[in-house]
């Protein structure tokens, strides 16, 4: 699809404006720009801007001129069942800004530390899904189940003072939104909400939130009024714990046994790209903790390394606003969070009066106000 015909779509849902799928929320209410590399569209925008923003990134919400703005991404629109929806979601986010009592969060110090790679910490996240799958116990039974093991899995958060907010934000953030997609997609075009694989990274929030919310939204009647005062849909179920659930019960040793083979082939992976991000001529580009960046990603493919480093396996961006974009496609890349720089493998540059240049296949590299030494860039005099 073009940009118009999404427009047309997300103005016609905002005339239908269905629901409500959340108290208080209207999509005929929230602005929205559907974009690409080179045009923008606004669409309910008082006040846009006459030149594309720097900051459309990522399908989010975002302030344009001062405004805050649902952002679609073209590439993310291809049908009306996808275009839609995340119009919702995003739109959402908007409807959050306003109206959520904010959680604080040191959101990529965090995804940094993130214990993606943990057996114990991905055994519990398997058998939360399993439990959510679970349509043979009633949603009492679920919530009770799942309260336990989100408590055993929130203490093994312990490990950075970060993660606690991290999840509860996202769980919260995401978990909400995606749930409002669901409820939009099922309402306009038939299609129920389905868990599928919820995995153990930031993509779990997504799915995994919006399950939740389903079962709250059957069982907690002052939910929603909670979440925007501040709770996340963990908190909500932790307090329907039972502490007596019995683990191996749960098949926790076969799960435990399945994790432990597939986090040995993970690790190999990981080990291997990682040493070939650490050759000799690979491009370390630092930005400085001092400097605003914003970033774009796959939430699927992306893994926390757990000291500070997150390894993203398809797609990454960079922005550095009036420095310029770090882009990569399809090759892998590593975002030194704590170190406050990206570590790259090397590609043809040409590098003048301080500006970097690449543009290849995969890797689009357009910044400057760098200096070089011996392919380490770093930004100004730090």
């Amino acid at each position: 699809m073009d940009i118009a015909t999404v427009v047309a779509l997300i103005q016609a849902a905002r005339e239908e404006n269905a629901g409500p799928f959340w108290p208080g929320y209207s999509i005929r209410d929230v602005p929205f720009a559907v974009y690409d590399d080179h045009d923008v569209e606004y669409i309910g925008h008082p006040n846009p801007p006459a030149q594309h923003p720097e900051n459309l990134m990522s399908a989010t919400s975002t302030p344009i001129n001062g405004i805050e703005t649902a952002t679609l991404p073209l590439a993310m629109c291809s049908d009306a069942e996808k275009a839609v929806p995340l119009a919702y979601h995003e739109g959402f986010h908007v409807f959050q800004r306003q109206h959520f009592v904010p959680i604080e969060v040191d959101m990529f110090t965090a995804m940094a530390f993130y214990p993606d790679l943990d057996v114990d910490y991905r055994v519990l996240c398997r058998l939360e899904e399993n439990v959510l799958h679970r349509t043979d116990w009633s949603t009492d039974q679920r919530l009770s189940v799942l309260g336990h093991l989100a408590s055993l899995r929130r203490s093994r958060l312990s490990v950075h003072p970060s993660l606690l907010g991290y999840e509860r934000f996202l769980e919260r953030h995401e978990g909400t939104a995606s749930y409002i997609e669901q409820r939009a997609r099922q309402a306009l075009f038939d299609i129920n909400p389905m868990l599928d694989v919820a995995g153990h990274g930031w993509g779990r929030f997504y799915k995994v939130g919006a399950a939740i919310c389903w079962l709250l939204a059957d069982a907690v009647p002052d939910w929603t009024r909670r979440i925007e005062q501040g709770e996340s849909p963990g908190d909500l179920v932790i307090e329907h714990a039972d502490s007596t659930v019995d683990l191996a019960a749960l098949d926790y040793e076969i799960i435990r046994s399945q994790e432990n083979e597939t986090l040995a082939q993970v690790q190999k992976q990981i080990d291997d790209v990682i040493e070939s991000l650490y050759q000799p001529g690979i491009m370390r580009i630092r930005y400085g903790s001092a400097v605003q960046v914003y970033r774009a990603f796959n939430p699927s493919t992306l893994v926390s390394l757990g000291d500070g480093r997150v390894l993203h396996r398809s797609f990454f961006k960079l922005m550095i606003p009036g420095k310029g974009t770090i882009a990569v496609d399809n090759v892998s890349v590593i975002d030194h969070v704590q170190g406050s720089e990206i570590i790259l493998s090397a590609v043809p540059c040409q590098i003048r009066d301080r500006r970097i240049c690449a543009q290849t296949d995969a890797v689009r590299i357009d910044v400057e106000g760098f200096e070089e030494n011996e392919r380490v860039f770093v930004l100004g005099s730090q």
